[in-house]
């Protein structure tokens, strides 16, 4: 080893050798390392620079060494190496000094960016750089995940995206002779109108060639997954379905959705006109998937003749008939519609795009979109966004699937990788392209929005935030109807939160029926079945947790009805050969809220409107004389019991006011509704408390003694930062209280309606001008409410109930069955308006041990309100299933006549186990066509 005695005495240049082989005679030199303020670099002999450096044939390299005991070797010229590397030591690769952190270089180009192991700790500086920061959020999310594989993929996306190699920006310069810009200014209209000398695609004139004599057709594509949502579908099929229109479906590929795939397909094969869609995509909210599914349907569609298509999801409804929309969009052959935001200020589409988040890199993988790097827009480029509900003419869409053009190409590759895409990219496509003079911006669909409601940040399928609309309500009904002939569908219905909502729309498409009217009072029209299990689904994993469905099964066995077979010489057995022990499938079914009696049930609702679950179970039937065994097929319905629905509330004046406890899951933000109705749920399941508080009284006055009326000059704020408009004495009260001040004060009574006024509260008398005689305050009914420019002011007295309510909140807390509290929070004052508080449990306490629990609920020192719920054993056998038999009934049990046979007629024959026609309940849903296989 040499060291270099220069000026700079920290700087140290070491030859590095190989270990000599015992057939070589000479060692090369392997290396140069050089030491620098106690840090080592290593720069390899066989870098390309120094080809003559590198190990010859002979020799065989082994450990490295920094040693003088072998055959020493004169290295080359340090004159000839030190200007070609001292100058690149800085992206020397760092090495021995082990208190300083290895890292790896910021890479130059896309081959070194993705070589680069950007999970590993020598890329953490590089990643905690400003322009990696999503890299490392989206390696991070694809860890907790899971998906190992998709690093690849977010990986090569980003350096693609980074070195600008991944779009071809060049090509999406606009071809189109339309000025956007005049969009703008003189609004989203036909816009032929406002270019008549705009060259007009060749497709597009020879389809308005078309006389009117030719036959229409419309396509429908509907996008579905869900599999609770099968009757609801088939219900608004059965209103779109006529001559001239064909109905496609497109199914999603998750294992959720396999149960509404073979549903599906076996009703295409029997309904004319009706179709599936072979190939399957990741529909997921906000992937790029659900773009690259509609360029794939419309492949498959233009198979088929049709002159529009429109896209429609399983909670969309027509509110006019096909014949009313085809007598439109005949005269618009050829013509496109879309829906955009256009917003005439340079700053509101800047802020549209943001939002849409067209400026970000994105790549789907296994059902998540990761968002990756910020990226240019092409300058000239002008991007619109929109509703990704829309009806596109025959030649637009297979411009769109199928076009060659670098335009259209560059377009499709640049929005593969954007959040949203549907939302953006026919509108962008149609604008910039030679399409644009060709689109009507309005698409016709009424989507329910409700200011401030309906808007969430999602980390489920991507991390982003969006709006979508609500379902419609039985309130929201006549703005629907007012619109109807320009806004020919709905979104969104559902009828697992309001059926009768969707009745009346459905009403209004066919008023004209004599079939509807005489559908119309049956009870068909306010019940819904859900389907939650299907026996052929419970091995692919593609359904719920099913344990304590096979205990609903398991307990109708020991229903009185079964038990009493005995007395027929017939017994029942449970199938031990059958996969899911004999349970085939599990409905939901629910009841509107119109509906107050129901034949063969006891109408028990749940908060999400459940009226009961129908089990089907297959067992054996055995004779008890000859021992002669046969298949049957039993139907009964599990019905919550009065345990857990019946609160019993004490009579304090506090717990008074809670009108309803509930557990539940899959708590749906925008609708404010549980998707999961307990009180069994499965390990996993992210609970929510919901708690429904009715109004105090307002009449009842709070104990408070009136200190004066006072004249306040005009300046009530001045004296009074903490004022509130349209209280009533009470909830003046409360609100002091909750402020922790002892007075409060009421004035200007006459601007607000009866026993109302301004409210005030404050911790000390504030500094009034002359008192006033007392009946210069209004008083009304016994109280002094103040008026114009004058304050009757109050001091509290002791208010046990109010102050409890005002300043303590409620306090929650988890109970086990032992009365352990394993977790407790004091939750926000409830206030005194009638109100709906819920709150997350998922997040405080990850996971709960299977057995029964309770949320405690109480204010104060008052006796407390228990809501019980259960944690499913992952075995149907665990004793832990003795707590829930307490929870249900089950006693209505029926057998099917499928398959009749000599014991199945003398079960019927013994009037213990009814046939299932026969049963009300069961018979209901002939109406619906609902056949449960």
């Amino acid at each position: 080893m040499k060291r270099d005695r220069g000026p700079v005495s920290r700087r140290f240049w070491i030859w590095i050798t190989a270990s000599q082989s015992s057939t070589a005679k000479t060692v090369r030199w392997a290396g140069v390392l050089v030491v620098i303020c106690g840090i080592a670099y290593y720069k390899g002999a066989s870098d390309a620079n120094h080809p003559e450096t590198a190990f010859s044939a002979t020799e065989e390299p082994g450990d490295v060494v920094v040693s003088d005991s072998v055959e020493p070797v004169d290295p080359p010229d340090v004159s000839t190496i030190a200007p070609r590397m001292i100058p690149n030591i800085v992206n020397w690769p760092r090495l021995l000094n082990p208190f300083a952190k290895r890292s790896v270089r910021s890479p130059a180009n896309y081959s070194e960016c993705v070589t680069i192991d950007w999970g590993s700790a020598e890329a953490e500086d590089e990643l905690r750089k400003e322009k990696n920061q999503q890299l490392a959020l989206s390696l991070e999310r694809a860890k907790e995940k899971d998906h190992r594989g998709c690093i690849s993929t977010i990986v090569d996306t980003f350096c693609k995206s980074k070195h600008n190699i991944l779009y071809d920006y060049a090509s999406m310069k606009p071809v189109s002779s339309c000025d956007i810009d005049e969009i703008y200014r003189e609004g989203p209209d036909d816009l032929r109108k406002l270019y008549t000398s705009v060259p007009l695609p060749q497709a597009f004139v020879e389809t308005r060639r078309i006389g009117p004599r030719r036959p229409y057709k419309m396509a429908i594509l509907m996008v579905v997954y869900s599999r609770s949502l099968l009757q609801q579908i088939k219900r608004a099929v059965a209103l779109m379905t006529q001559p001239g229109v064909l109905v496609f479906f497109h199914v999603d590929r998750s294992q959720g959705s396999d149960y509404l795939r073979r549903e599906l397909t076996a009703f295409s094969k029997v309904e004319r006109n009706v179709f599936m869609i072979p190939e399957a995509f990741d529909t997921i909210w906000a992937g790029s998937g659900l773009m690259e599914m509609y360029l794939s349907a419309i492949k498959y569609m233009l198979r088929y003749e049709w002159d529009h298509f429109i896209n429609l999801s399983e909670v969309d409804f027509p509110v006019v008939t096909p014949q009313e929309i085809s007598r439109v969009l005949r005269q618009k052959r050829g013509y496109s519609f879309l829906n955009a935001n256009f917003d005439k200020s340079v700053k509101g589409r800047m802020e549209a795009i943001q939002r849409q988040g067209i400026e970000w890199t994105s790549v789907q993988c296994e059902r998540y979109m990761y968002r990756l790097a910020e990226r240019s827009l092409h300058p000239t480029t002008q991007f619109l966004v929109g509703s990704d509900w829309f009806i596109l003419a025959r030649p637009y869409a297979n411009y769109v699937a199928n076009g060659n053009t670098s335009f259209v190409k560059a377009m499709r590759l640049f929005y593969h990788h954007t959040i949203l895409n549907a939302e953006s990219f026919l509108h962008t496509t149609a604008a910039n392209g030679a399409w644009c003079a060709t689109i009507i911006w309005n698409n016709h669909r009424f989507e329910n929005w409700h200011a401030g409601s309906g808007c969430q940040c999602s980390k489920r399928t991507v991390d982003w935030c969006g709006c979508s609309p609500l379902t419609v309500r039985t309130s929201d009904v006549p703005s629907v109807l007012d619109q109807a002939t320009n806004r020919w569908h709905v979104r969104k219905v559902d009828p697992r939160i309001d059926m009768f909502a969707i009745s009346l729309i459905e009403a209004n498409v066919v008023k004209e029926s004599a079939q509807f009217h005489k559908l119309l009072p049956n009870f068909t029209q306010h019940l819904y079945w859900a389907n939650l299990f299907h026996h052929q689904d419970a091995s692919q994993g593609s359904t719920r947790g099913w344990s304590h469905y096979l205990y609903f099964a398991k307990q109708l066995l020991r229903s009185d009805a079964i038990k009493a077979l005995k007395n027929c010489n017939l017994q029942i057995v449970e199938r031990q050969d059958h996969p899911t022990g004999g349970l085939l499938h599990v409905h939901a079914l629910y009841a509107d809220k119109t509906v107050k009696k129901l034949p063969g049930i006891t109408l028990r609702r749940s908060l999400t409107g459940i009226i009961g679950y129908i089990i089907r179970l297959a067992v054996t039937a055995k004779s008890l004389k000859s021992g002669e065994t046969s298949e049957v097929v039993i139907e009964g319905v599990v019905q919550e019991s009065e345990y857990r629905t019946k609160i019993s509330r004490p009579p304090s004046s506090n717990m008074s006011r809670l009108l309803h406890s509930a557990v539940g899951a899959g708590w749906c933000l925008k609708d404010l509704v549980f998707r999961v109705e307990g009180p069994v749920f499965e390990p996993g399941d992210e609970l929510r408390v919901q708690h429904q508080w009715q109004a105090i009284d307002s009449k009842v006055l709070p104990n408070a003694s009136f200190v004066g009326c006072y004249g306040n000059g005009g300046n009530y704020t001045r004296w009074a930062p903490y004022h509130e408009s349209s209280k009533t004495m009470t909830d003046c009260a409360i609100l002091a209280l909750s402020r922790k001040h002892p007075y409060f004060g009421l004035e200007w009574s006459e601007g607000f309606k009866s026993r109302r006024s301004e409210c005030a509260t404050f911790n000390t008398l504030p500094e009034l001008s002359t008192k006033r005689p007392a009946d210069e305050c209004k008083t009304e009914r016994g109280a002094l409410l103040g008026r114009y420019y004058r304050a009757a002011v109050y001091r509290l007295g002791h208010n046990p109930g109010l102050s409890e309510i005002g300043t303590r909140g409620y306090d929650l807390e988890v109970v086990s069955s032992k009365g352990e509290v394993v977790w407790s929070k004091q939750h926000e004052s409830v206030g005194p308006a009638e109100q709906t508080t819920t709150f997350d449990l998922a997040s405080e306490i990850p996971s709960l041990e299977p057995g029964e629990w309770a949320v405690r609920t109480r204010i104060g020192g008052s006796a407390p309100v228990d809501t019980p719920f259960v944690i499913a054993p992952p075995s149907v056998d665990d004793v832990l299933w003795e707590d829930v038999r307490k929870y249900f009934d089950f006693e209505q049990v029926c057998a099917h006549s499928h398959g009749e046979n000599g014991l199945l007629v003398g079960l019927h024959h013994c009037k213990l186990l009814p046939p299932c026609a026969e049963m009300e309940w069961s018979t209901l849903r002939m109406g619906l066509n609902l056949t449960l296989t």
